[in-house]
Protein backbone atom coordinates (compact mmCIF):
# COMPACT_ATOMS: atom_id res chain seq x y z
CA UNK A 1 0.00 0.00 0.00
CA UNK A 2 1.08 3.55 -0.55
CA UNK A 3 2.40 5.38 2.46
CA UNK A 4 0.66 8.64 3.41
CA UNK A 5 2.77 11.75 3.29
CA UNK A 6 3.29 11.79 7.06
CA UNK A 7 4.55 8.21 7.05
CA UNK A 8 6.97 9.00 4.25
CA UNK A 9 8.31 11.92 6.23
CA UNK A 10 8.63 9.68 9.28
CA UNK A 11 10.62 7.04 7.37
CA UNK A 12 12.83 9.72 5.86
CA UNK A 13 13.55 11.29 9.21
CA UNK A 14 14.13 7.87 10.72
CA UNK A 15 16.77 7.16 8.04
CA UNK A 16 18.43 10.52 8.66
CA UNK A 17 18.36 9.96 12.42
CA UNK A 18 20.02 6.57 11.95
CA UNK A 19 22.77 8.15 9.86
CA UNK A 20 23.29 10.91 12.40
CA UNK A 21 23.46 8.37 15.25
CA UNK A 22 26.07 6.32 13.35
CA UNK A 23 28.19 9.43 12.73
CA UNK A 24 27.89 10.70 16.32
CA UNK A 25 28.87 7.27 17.63
CA UNK A 26 31.84 7.14 15.28
CA UNK A 27 33.03 10.64 16.15
CA UNK A 28 32.69 9.90 19.88
CA UNK A 29 34.61 6.64 19.47
CA UNK A 30 37.31 8.42 17.46
CA UNK A 31 37.76 11.02 20.19
CA UNK A 32 37.97 8.33 22.86
CA UNK A 33 40.51 6.31 20.85
CA UNK A 34 42.74 9.34 20.34
CA UNK A 35 42.90 9.89 24.11
CA UNK A 36 44.04 6.32 24.84
CA UNK A 37 47.60 5.02 24.74
CA UNK A 38 48.66 1.81 23.04
CA UNK A 39 49.29 -0.21 26.20
CA UNK A 40 45.91 0.52 27.77
CA UNK A 41 44.06 -0.35 24.56
CA UNK A 42 46.05 -3.55 24.18
CA UNK A 43 45.49 -4.63 27.78
CA UNK A 44 41.78 -3.92 27.62
CA UNK A 45 41.30 -5.90 24.43
CA UNK A 46 43.24 -8.93 25.68
CA UNK A 47 41.40 -9.03 29.00
CA UNK A 48 39.00 -11.92 29.42
CA UNK A 49 38.76 -15.20 27.53
CA UNK A 50 41.25 -16.06 24.76
CA UNK A 51 40.06 -15.55 21.20
CA UNK A 52 41.16 -16.62 17.74
CA UNK A 53 44.94 -16.23 17.47
CA UNK A 54 44.97 -13.98 20.53
CA UNK A 55 48.56 -15.04 21.25
CA UNK A 56 49.74 -13.23 18.10
CA UNK A 57 47.08 -10.51 17.90
CA UNK A 58 49.37 -7.76 19.20
CA UNK A 59 52.17 -8.87 16.88
CA UNK A 60 50.19 -9.27 13.63
CA UNK A 61 47.22 -6.95 14.07
CA UNK A 62 47.25 -4.39 16.87
CA UNK A 63 50.83 -3.14 16.78
CA UNK A 64 52.10 0.34 17.74
CA UNK A 65 51.97 1.17 14.02
CA UNK A 66 48.29 0.14 13.96
CA UNK A 67 47.63 2.55 16.82
CA UNK A 68 49.50 5.32 15.02
CA UNK A 69 47.61 4.77 11.78
CA UNK A 70 44.40 4.33 13.76
CA UNK A 71 44.86 7.85 15.13
CA UNK A 72 44.95 9.09 11.55
CA UNK A 73 41.74 7.25 10.69
CA UNK A 74 40.07 8.76 13.74
CA UNK A 75 41.12 12.27 12.78
CA UNK A 76 39.77 11.65 9.28
CA UNK A 77 36.41 10.49 10.69
CA UNK A 78 36.12 13.59 12.86
CA UNK A 79 37.09 15.92 10.01
CA UNK A 80 34.75 14.27 7.50
CA UNK A 81 31.95 13.38 9.90
CA UNK A 82 31.18 16.90 11.13
CA UNK A 83 30.35 18.30 7.66
CA UNK A 84 28.21 15.23 6.95
CA UNK A 85 26.30 15.83 10.19
CA UNK A 86 25.59 19.36 8.95
CA UNK A 87 24.42 17.89 5.62
CA UNK A 88 22.02 15.59 7.51
CA UNK A 89 20.75 18.53 9.56
CA UNK A 90 19.98 20.54 6.41
CA UNK A 91 18.29 17.54 4.81
CA UNK A 92 16.21 17.09 7.98
CA UNK A 93 15.02 20.71 7.75
CA UNK A 94 13.96 20.31 4.12
CA UNK A 95 11.85 17.19 4.69
CA UNK A 96 10.72 14.75 1.98
CA UNK A 97 8.38 15.20 -0.94
CA UNK A 98 5.37 13.21 -2.10
CA UNK A 99 7.30 10.34 -3.67
CA UNK A 100 7.34 7.15 -1.57
CA UNK A 101 10.64 6.27 0.04
CA UNK A 102 10.10 2.60 -0.73
CA UNK A 103 8.40 0.81 -3.60
CA UNK A 104 4.62 1.11 -3.18
CA UNK A 105 2.53 -2.04 -2.72
CA UNK A 106 -1.25 -2.41 -2.84
CA UNK A 107 -3.74 -5.03 -1.74
CA UNK A 108 -3.67 -6.59 -5.19
CA UNK A 109 0.00 -7.47 -4.59
CA UNK A 110 -0.65 -9.39 -1.38
CA UNK A 111 -1.59 -12.83 -2.83
CA UNK A 112 1.37 -12.73 -5.21
CA UNK A 113 3.75 -11.81 -2.41
CA UNK A 114 2.37 -14.56 -0.19
CA UNK A 115 2.97 -17.15 -2.92
CA UNK A 116 6.49 -15.79 -3.46
CA UNK A 117 7.33 -15.86 0.26
CA UNK A 118 5.92 -19.39 0.64
CA UNK A 119 7.99 -20.75 -2.26
CA UNK A 120 11.17 -18.98 -1.12
CA UNK A 121 10.69 -20.28 2.42
CA UNK A 122 10.18 -23.78 1.01
CA UNK A 123 13.37 -23.53 -1.03
CA UNK A 124 15.23 -22.36 2.08
CA UNK A 125 13.90 -25.22 4.20
CA UNK A 126 14.87 -27.78 1.58
CA UNK A 127 18.39 -26.36 1.29
CA UNK A 128 18.86 -26.26 5.08
CA UNK A 129 17.89 -29.92 5.19
CA UNK A 130 20.31 -30.82 2.39
CA UNK A 131 23.32 -28.72 3.38
CA UNK A 132 25.66 -29.96 6.12
CA UNK A 133 27.61 -27.54 8.27
CA UNK A 134 30.17 -25.60 6.22
CA UNK A 135 33.64 -24.72 7.53
CA UNK A 136 32.96 -21.05 6.94
CA UNK A 137 29.72 -21.20 8.94
CA UNK A 138 31.52 -22.80 11.88
CA UNK A 139 34.27 -20.18 11.74
CA UNK A 140 31.77 -17.33 11.81
CA UNK A 141 29.77 -18.88 14.64
CA UNK A 142 32.77 -19.73 16.83
CA UNK A 143 35.36 -17.03 16.17
CA UNK A 144 33.32 -14.02 15.02
CA UNK A 145 29.68 -13.84 16.10
CA UNK A 146 30.41 -16.15 19.03
CA UNK A 147 32.85 -13.77 20.74
CA UNK A 148 30.39 -10.89 20.98
CA UNK A 149 29.44 -7.95 18.75
CA UNK A 150 32.36 -5.69 19.74
CA UNK A 151 35.07 -8.16 18.83
CA UNK A 152 33.13 -9.23 15.74
CA UNK A 153 33.16 -5.58 14.64
CA UNK A 154 36.75 -4.74 15.56
CA UNK A 155 38.74 -7.91 14.79
CA UNK A 156 39.14 -8.48 11.06
CA UNK A 157 41.25 -11.59 11.33
CA UNK A 158 40.21 -12.91 7.90
CA UNK A 159 37.71 -11.95 5.21
CA UNK A 160 35.69 -14.84 6.72
CA UNK A 161 34.52 -12.26 9.27
CA UNK A 162 31.55 -10.75 7.48
CA UNK A 163 31.33 -7.81 9.84
CA UNK A 164 27.70 -6.70 9.62
CA UNK A 165 26.31 -10.23 9.55
CA UNK A 166 28.34 -11.41 12.52
CA UNK A 167 27.64 -8.26 14.54
CA UNK A 168 23.89 -8.69 14.03
CA UNK A 169 23.99 -12.43 14.69
CA UNK A 170 26.11 -12.08 17.81
CA UNK A 171 24.23 -9.09 19.21
CA UNK A 172 20.73 -10.50 18.72
CA UNK A 173 21.28 -14.21 19.18
CA UNK A 174 24.49 -14.70 21.14
CA UNK A 175 22.44 -16.10 24.01
CA UNK A 176 21.01 -18.96 21.95
CA UNK A 177 24.09 -21.15 21.81
CA UNK A 178 23.58 -22.00 18.11
CA UNK A 179 24.70 -19.13 15.93
CA UNK A 180 24.66 -21.27 12.80
CA UNK A 181 20.90 -21.87 13.14
CA UNK A 182 20.20 -18.20 13.85
CA UNK A 183 22.54 -17.13 11.06
CA UNK A 184 20.64 -19.26 8.59
CA UNK A 185 17.41 -17.59 9.72
CA UNK A 186 19.01 -14.18 9.10
CA UNK A 187 19.90 -15.31 5.59
CA UNK A 188 16.29 -16.40 5.04
CA UNK A 189 15.10 -12.97 6.16
CA UNK A 190 17.51 -11.36 3.69
CA UNK A 191 16.12 -13.53 0.89
CA UNK A 192 12.53 -12.58 1.68
CA UNK A 193 13.30 -8.86 1.92
CA UNK A 194 15.25 -8.76 -1.32
CA UNK A 195 12.47 -10.78 -2.94
CA UNK A 196 9.95 -8.08 -2.02
CA UNK A 197 12.28 -5.40 -3.36
CA UNK A 198 12.79 -7.28 -6.62
CA UNK A 199 9.06 -7.90 -6.98
CA UNK A 200 8.17 -4.23 -6.64
CA UNK A 201 10.82 -3.23 -9.18
CA UNK A 202 10.05 -5.99 -11.69
CA UNK A 203 6.30 -5.44 -11.48
CA UNK A 204 6.81 -2.05 -13.10
CA UNK A 205 9.30 -3.27 -15.71
CA UNK A 206 7.26 -6.31 -16.73
CA UNK A 207 3.80 -4.87 -16.29
CA UNK A 208 2.80 -8.16 -14.70
CA UNK A 209 2.56 -9.28 -11.09
CA UNK A 210 2.75 -12.95 -12.03
CA UNK A 211 5.80 -12.24 -14.19
CA UNK A 212 7.49 -10.44 -11.33
CA UNK A 213 6.94 -13.41 -8.99
CA UNK A 214 8.16 -15.89 -11.62
CA UNK A 215 11.34 -13.87 -12.22
CA UNK A 216 12.07 -13.51 -8.51
CA UNK A 217 11.69 -17.27 -8.06
CA UNK A 218 13.94 -17.90 -11.08
CA UNK A 219 16.85 -15.97 -9.61
CA UNK A 220 16.10 -17.36 -6.12
CA UNK A 221 16.71 -20.87 -7.47
CA UNK A 222 20.19 -20.12 -8.84
CA UNK A 223 23.01 -21.84 -6.97
CA UNK A 224 24.63 -18.85 -5.20
CA UNK A 225 21.32 -17.26 -4.17
CA UNK A 226 19.55 -20.44 -3.09
CA UNK A 227 22.59 -22.02 -1.49
CA UNK A 228 23.73 -19.01 0.55
CA UNK A 229 20.17 -18.19 1.60
CA UNK A 230 20.57 -21.33 3.72
CA UNK A 231 24.03 -20.51 5.08
CA UNK A 232 25.05 -18.61 8.20
CA UNK A 233 27.22 -16.26 6.19
CA UNK A 234 27.02 -12.66 5.00
CA UNK A 235 26.44 -13.38 1.30
CA UNK A 236 22.66 -13.11 1.72
CA UNK A 237 23.08 -9.62 3.13
CA UNK A 238 25.47 -8.75 0.31
CA UNK A 239 22.85 -9.89 -2.20
CA UNK A 240 20.14 -7.85 -0.46
CA UNK A 241 22.12 -4.62 -0.28
CA UNK A 242 23.47 -5.02 -3.82
CA UNK A 243 19.93 -5.20 -5.17
CA UNK A 244 18.92 -2.31 -2.91
CA UNK A 245 21.65 -0.17 -4.47
CA UNK A 246 20.60 -1.18 -8.00
CA UNK A 247 16.91 -0.48 -7.40
CA UNK A 248 17.66 2.79 -5.61
CA UNK A 249 19.85 4.10 -8.42
CA UNK A 250 17.37 2.89 -11.05
CA UNK A 251 14.60 4.81 -9.32
CA UNK A 252 16.82 7.87 -9.10
CA UNK A 253 17.51 7.73 -12.83
CA UNK A 254 13.79 7.39 -13.59
CA UNK A 255 12.72 10.43 -11.58
CA UNK A 256 13.08 9.38 -7.96
CA UNK A 257 14.06 12.04 -5.46
CA UNK A 258 15.75 11.97 -2.10
CA UNK A 259 14.06 8.69 -1.22
CA UNK A 260 15.77 6.95 -4.15
CA UNK A 261 19.13 8.41 -3.17
CA UNK A 262 18.56 7.29 0.43
CA UNK A 263 17.80 3.76 -0.79
CA UNK A 264 20.92 3.74 -2.95
CA UNK A 265 23.07 5.06 -0.10
CA UNK A 266 21.70 2.49 2.34
CA UNK A 267 22.48 -0.23 -0.18
CA UNK A 268 26.06 1.02 -0.52
CA UNK A 269 26.69 1.28 3.22
CA UNK A 270 25.12 -2.13 3.87
CA UNK A 271 26.94 -3.72 0.94
CA UNK A 272 30.40 -2.63 2.08
CA UNK A 273 29.54 -3.53 5.69
CA UNK A 274 28.45 -7.00 4.57
CA UNK A 275 31.39 -7.94 2.33
CA UNK A 276 33.88 -5.39 0.90
CA UNK A 277 33.65 -6.99 -2.56
CA UNK A 278 30.54 -4.83 -2.94
CA UNK A 279 33.18 -2.64 -4.61
CA UNK A 280 32.44 -4.49 -7.89
CA UNK A 281 28.78 -3.44 -7.81
CA UNK A 282 29.50 0.10 -6.64
CA UNK A 283 32.01 0.76 -9.41
CA UNK A 284 29.58 -0.51 -12.05
CA UNK A 285 26.77 1.68 -10.75
CA UNK A 286 28.97 4.78 -10.58
CA UNK A 287 30.12 4.26 -14.18
CA UNK A 288 26.49 3.69 -15.18
CA UNK A 289 25.33 7.01 -13.72
CA UNK A 290 28.45 8.70 -15.12
CA UNK A 291 27.60 7.52 -18.63
CA UNK A 292 24.11 8.94 -18.17
CA UNK A 293 25.61 12.32 -17.24
CA UNK A 294 27.85 12.26 -20.30
CA UNK A 295 24.89 11.48 -22.52
CA UNK A 296 22.82 14.30 -21.00
CA UNK A 297 25.82 16.65 -20.82
CA UNK A 298 24.96 17.48 -17.22
CA UNK A 299 25.77 16.21 -13.77
CA UNK A 300 24.10 16.15 -10.36
CA UNK A 301 25.99 17.75 -7.44
CA UNK A 302 23.30 16.48 -5.06
CA UNK A 303 24.14 12.88 -6.01
CA UNK A 304 27.81 13.51 -5.28
CA UNK A 305 26.99 14.99 -1.88
CA UNK A 306 24.99 11.90 -1.00
CA UNK A 307 27.88 9.70 -2.16
CA UNK A 308 30.40 11.57 -0.01
CA UNK A 309 28.10 11.13 2.98
CA UNK A 310 27.72 7.45 2.10
CA UNK A 311 31.45 6.78 1.99
CA UNK A 312 31.97 8.59 5.30
CA UNK A 313 29.32 6.30 6.82
CA UNK A 314 31.18 3.28 5.38
CA UNK A 315 34.40 4.55 6.95
CA UNK A 316 32.72 5.07 10.32
CA UNK A 317 31.32 1.53 10.31
CA UNK A 318 34.78 0.08 9.65
CA UNK A 319 36.58 2.39 12.10
CA UNK A 320 36.78 -0.17 14.96
CA UNK A 321 38.35 -2.74 12.65
CA UNK A 322 40.72 -0.17 11.16
CA UNK A 323 41.87 0.96 14.60
CA UNK A 324 42.23 -2.49 16.19
CA UNK A 325 43.13 -4.72 13.24
CA UNK A 326 44.78 -2.20 10.91
CA UNK A 327 44.09 -1.25 7.32
CA UNK A 328 46.47 -3.95 6.12
CA UNK A 329 44.03 -6.55 7.41
CA UNK A 330 41.69 -5.38 4.64
CA UNK A 331 44.08 -4.72 1.76
CA UNK A 332 47.04 -7.02 2.39
CA UNK A 333 45.48 -10.32 3.43
CA UNK A 334 46.23 -13.30 1.21
CA UNK A 335 42.76 -13.30 -0.36
CA UNK A 336 42.85 -9.80 -1.85
CA UNK A 337 46.47 -8.67 -1.97
CA UNK A 338 47.82 -8.25 -5.49
CA UNK A 339 49.94 -11.05 -6.88
CA UNK A 340 53.20 -9.79 -8.46
CA UNK A 341 52.72 -11.18 -11.95
CA UNK A 342 52.39 -9.78 -15.43
CA UNK A 343 49.12 -9.23 -17.24
CA UNK A 344 49.66 -12.18 -19.60
CA UNK A 345 50.47 -14.57 -16.75
CA UNK A 346 47.37 -13.47 -14.87
CA UNK A 347 45.20 -13.80 -17.98
CA UNK A 348 46.44 -17.36 -18.46
CA UNK A 349 45.47 -18.10 -14.86
CA UNK A 350 42.14 -16.24 -14.96
CA UNK A 351 40.64 -17.19 -18.34
CA UNK A 352 40.32 -20.95 -17.65
CA UNK A 353 38.12 -20.10 -14.65
CA UNK A 354 35.55 -18.11 -16.66
CA UNK A 355 33.28 -21.08 -17.55
CA UNK A 356 33.06 -21.84 -13.86
CA UNK A 357 31.40 -18.49 -13.18
CA UNK A 358 28.79 -19.23 -15.83
CA UNK A 359 28.26 -22.74 -14.48
CA UNK A 360 27.72 -21.23 -11.05
CA UNK A 361 24.33 -19.89 -12.21
CA UNK A 362 23.30 -23.52 -12.75
CA UNK A 363 26.04 -26.05 -13.52
CA UNK A 364 25.51 -27.36 -17.02
CA UNK A 365 21.78 -28.12 -17.13
CA UNK A 366 22.13 -28.40 -20.90
CA UNK A 367 25.14 -29.15 -23.08
CA UNK A 368 26.76 -25.88 -24.02
CA UNK A 369 24.55 -23.83 -21.65
CA UNK A 370 27.51 -22.05 -19.99
CA UNK A 371 28.57 -20.71 -23.37
CA UNK A 372 25.09 -20.23 -24.86
CA UNK A 373 23.78 -17.98 -22.07
CA UNK A 374 26.28 -15.11 -22.65
CA UNK A 375 25.49 -15.17 -26.38
CA UNK A 376 21.75 -14.94 -25.67
CA UNK A 377 22.33 -12.10 -23.22
CA UNK A 378 24.59 -10.25 -25.63
CA UNK A 379 21.96 -10.58 -28.34
CA UNK A 380 19.37 -9.16 -25.97
CA UNK A 381 21.76 -6.37 -25.02
CA UNK A 382 22.40 -5.49 -28.67
CA UNK A 383 18.66 -5.40 -29.33
CA UNK A 384 18.19 -3.14 -26.31
CA UNK A 385 20.90 -0.75 -27.47
CA UNK A 386 19.72 -0.64 -31.08
CA UNK A 387 16.00 -0.39 -30.30
CA UNK A 388 13.99 2.55 -29.09
CA UNK A 389 13.26 0.99 -25.69
CA UNK A 390 15.17 3.19 -23.26
CA UNK A 391 14.68 0.90 -20.27
CA UNK A 392 15.98 -2.11 -22.21
CA UNK A 393 19.03 -0.09 -23.21
CA UNK A 394 19.68 0.89 -19.60
CA UNK A 395 19.38 -2.73 -18.45
CA UNK A 396 21.75 -3.90 -21.17
CA UNK A 397 24.35 -1.30 -20.24
CA UNK A 398 24.12 -2.10 -16.56
CA UNK A 399 24.43 -5.85 -17.14
CA UNK A 400 27.61 -5.34 -19.19
CA UNK A 401 29.06 -2.92 -16.63
CA UNK A 402 28.44 -5.28 -13.71
CA UNK A 403 30.71 -7.88 -15.29
CA UNK A 404 33.25 -5.42 -16.69
CA UNK A 405 33.72 -4.01 -13.18
CA UNK A 406 34.56 -7.52 -11.94
CA UNK A 407 37.00 -8.17 -14.78
CA UNK A 408 38.86 -4.86 -14.59
CA UNK A 409 39.07 -4.96 -10.78
CA UNK A 410 40.35 -8.53 -10.87
CA UNK A 411 42.95 -7.61 -13.50
CA UNK A 412 44.02 -4.55 -11.52
CA UNK A 413 44.37 -6.56 -8.32
CA UNK A 414 45.74 -9.65 -10.08
CA UNK A 415 43.32 -11.66 -7.92
CA UNK A 416 40.76 -14.16 -9.21
CA UNK A 417 37.43 -13.36 -7.50
CA UNK A 418 35.59 -16.01 -5.54
CA UNK A 419 32.44 -17.28 -7.24
CA UNK A 420 30.35 -16.85 -4.10
CA UNK A 421 31.11 -13.12 -3.90
CA UNK A 422 29.15 -12.41 -7.10
CA UNK A 423 25.49 -13.24 -6.30
CA UNK A 424 24.10 -10.11 -7.96
CA UNK A 425 26.15 -10.54 -11.11
CA UNK A 426 25.11 -14.20 -11.35
CA UNK A 427 21.41 -13.36 -11.12
CA UNK A 428 21.13 -10.03 -12.94
CA UNK A 429 21.66 -11.58 -16.36
CA UNK A 430 18.60 -13.81 -15.89
CA UNK A 431 16.52 -10.82 -14.78
CA UNK A 432 17.70 -8.88 -17.82
CA UNK A 433 16.86 -11.82 -20.10
CA UNK A 434 13.28 -12.19 -18.78
CA UNK A 435 12.63 -8.43 -18.86
CA UNK A 436 13.96 -8.20 -22.43
CA UNK A 437 11.76 -11.11 -23.47
CA UNK A 438 8.70 -9.52 -21.88
CA UNK A 439 9.26 -6.19 -23.58
CA UNK A 440 9.69 -7.86 -26.98
CA UNK A 441 7.11 -10.67 -27.09
CA UNK A 442 4.89 -10.04 -24.05
CA UNK A 443 4.78 -10.64 -20.32
CA UNK A 444 2.88 -13.93 -20.67
CA UNK A 445 5.64 -15.62 -22.66
CA UNK A 446 8.27 -14.21 -20.31
CA UNK A 447 6.37 -15.51 -17.28
CA UNK A 448 6.10 -19.02 -18.70
CA UNK A 449 9.80 -18.96 -19.61
CA UNK A 450 10.75 -17.89 -16.07
CA UNK A 451 8.61 -20.64 -14.54
CA UNK A 452 10.14 -23.27 -16.82
CA UNK A 453 13.62 -22.01 -15.93
CA UNK A 454 12.76 -22.13 -12.24
CA UNK A 455 11.58 -25.73 -12.58
CA UNK A 456 14.80 -26.67 -14.33
CA UNK A 457 16.94 -25.05 -11.64
CA UNK A 458 14.96 -26.58 -8.78
CA UNK A 459 15.44 -30.00 -10.34
CA UNK A 460 19.19 -29.68 -10.89
CA UNK A 461 20.74 -27.22 -8.46
CA UNK A 462 20.40 -29.26 -5.22
CA UNK A 463 22.73 -31.89 -6.65
CA UNK A 464 25.42 -29.18 -6.81
CA UNK A 465 25.06 -27.93 -3.22
CA UNK A 466 27.68 -30.16 -1.63
CA UNK A 467 30.63 -29.79 -4.00
CA UNK A 468 29.98 -26.52 -5.82
CA UNK A 469 28.69 -24.03 -3.27
CA UNK A 470 32.14 -23.56 -1.74
CA UNK A 471 34.03 -25.85 -4.13
CA UNK A 472 34.96 -28.31 -1.40
CA UNK A 473 33.31 -31.47 -0.07
CA UNK A 474 31.03 -30.20 2.70
CA UNK A 475 29.54 -33.61 3.49
CA UNK A 476 32.96 -35.25 3.65
CA UNK A 477 34.22 -32.67 6.14
CA UNK A 478 31.14 -33.14 8.29
CA UNK A 479 31.54 -36.93 8.34
CA UNK A 480 35.21 -36.66 9.29
CA UNK A 481 34.52 -34.27 12.18
CA UNK A 482 31.69 -36.37 13.59
CA UNK A 483 33.86 -39.49 13.37
CA UNK A 484 36.61 -37.66 15.22
CA UNK A 485 34.29 -36.66 18.06
CA UNK A 486 33.34 -40.28 18.66
CA UNK A 487 36.62 -40.56 20.60
CA UNK A 488 35.40 -37.93 23.06
CA UNK A 489 33.00 -39.50 25.57
CA UNK A 490 29.98 -37.41 26.48
CA UNK A 491 30.57 -35.14 29.46
CA UNK A 492 34.38 -35.21 29.16
CA UNK A 493 36.09 -31.81 29.53
CA UNK A 494 37.64 -30.85 26.19
CA UNK A 495 39.42 -27.91 24.64
CA UNK A 496 40.11 -26.96 21.05
CA UNK A 497 42.84 -25.17 19.12
CA UNK A 498 42.22 -22.06 17.04
CA UNK A 499 41.88 -23.98 13.79
CA UNK A 500 39.76 -26.80 15.22
CA UNK A 501 36.69 -24.56 15.14
CA UNK A 502 34.67 -27.02 13.05
CA UNK A 503 34.70 -29.96 15.49
CA UNK A 504 34.46 -27.43 18.33
CA UNK A 505 31.10 -26.17 17.05
CA UNK A 506 29.78 -29.74 16.70
CA UNK A 507 31.04 -30.56 20.19
CA UNK A 508 29.34 -27.49 21.65
CA UNK A 509 26.04 -28.56 20.13
CA UNK A 510 26.46 -32.02 21.64
CA UNK A 511 27.56 -30.96 25.12
CA UNK A 512 25.46 -28.70 27.32
CA UNK A 513 28.49 -26.96 28.86
CA UNK A 514 30.16 -26.13 25.58
CA UNK A 515 33.90 -25.88 24.93
CA UNK A 516 36.56 -23.27 24.45
CA UNK A 517 40.10 -22.51 23.36
CA UNK A 518 43.00 -24.04 25.25
CA UNK A 519 43.06 -22.82 28.83
CA UNK A 520 45.20 -25.46 30.50
CA UNK A 521 44.20 -28.23 32.93
CA UNK A 522 41.92 -29.60 34.22
CA UNK A 523 40.95 -31.05 30.85
CA UNK A 524 40.80 -34.56 29.54
CA UNK A 525 40.91 -34.10 25.76
CA UNK A 526 42.48 -31.63 23.37
CA UNK A 527 41.50 -31.36 19.68
CA UNK A 528 43.77 -29.61 17.24
CA UNK A 529 44.43 -29.22 13.53
CA UNK A 530 47.59 -30.70 12.04
CA UNK A 531 50.43 -28.22 11.85
CA UNK A 532 49.44 -26.22 14.92
CA UNK A 533 51.89 -26.23 17.84
CA UNK A 534 50.79 -28.23 20.88
CA UNK A 535 50.55 -26.73 24.37
CA UNK A 536 53.48 -27.84 26.58
CA UNK A 537 51.14 -29.79 28.88
CA UNK A 538 50.47 -32.29 26.09
CA UNK A 539 53.29 -34.77 25.62
CA UNK A 540 51.40 -37.85 24.49
CA UNK A 541 50.75 -39.33 21.08
CA UNK A 542 47.49 -38.53 19.35
CA UNK A 543 44.68 -40.91 20.22
CA UNK A 544 43.01 -40.53 16.88
CA UNK A 545 43.38 -38.67 13.60
CA UNK A 546 40.75 -38.01 10.97
CA UNK A 547 41.69 -35.81 8.05
CA UNK A 548 43.49 -32.74 9.40
CA UNK A 549 42.23 -33.12 12.98
CA UNK A 550 43.87 -34.90 15.91
CA UNK A 551 42.60 -35.82 19.40
CA UNK A 552 45.04 -35.87 22.34
CA UNK A 553 44.57 -37.11 25.87
CA UNK A 554 45.68 -34.51 28.43
CA UNK A 555 47.84 -35.88 31.21
CA UNK A 556 46.23 -35.76 34.67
Amino acid sequence: MRLPGGSRAFLGRLALAGGALLLLTGITYAGWYLLQDYDSLRAGYLAGEPFYRSTVWDDEFFTPLTKQRGNGWCLLVIAAGLPVLYFIYRRWRRGFGRRPLILPFGRADLPYLLVQVAVQAGLWGYAVDRLPLAYDEAFSAVHAAGVGPWRALSYYMLPNNHLLFNVINGALFGWTGDLVATGRLLSLLSLLVVGGLQYGWLRGLLGSRAGAVATVLLVSATLPVWGFAAQARGYGLLYLFSWMAVVGLWRYRTGGGAGALALFSLGCVGGYASVPVFLYVHLALLVWIGLAWLSARSWAPRFLRWQVATMVAVLVFHLPALTYSGDRAFVANRYVSAVPEGLLDFALRFLPTVPGYLNYISPEPLNGWPFLLPLVLLAAAARGWLGADQKASRLATLWILLWLAVVFTAVGMRAVPFHRTLPLQASFGLVFLIVSLARQVGAGTATVTALLGTSLLVARVPAQFNLHLYYYDMAGGYRAATELLEDLPAGSPASFSDEAFYPRYLWEQRESEGAGLWGGAPLRYYVTSSGEPLPPEIDSEALHRVGDYLVFRVAD
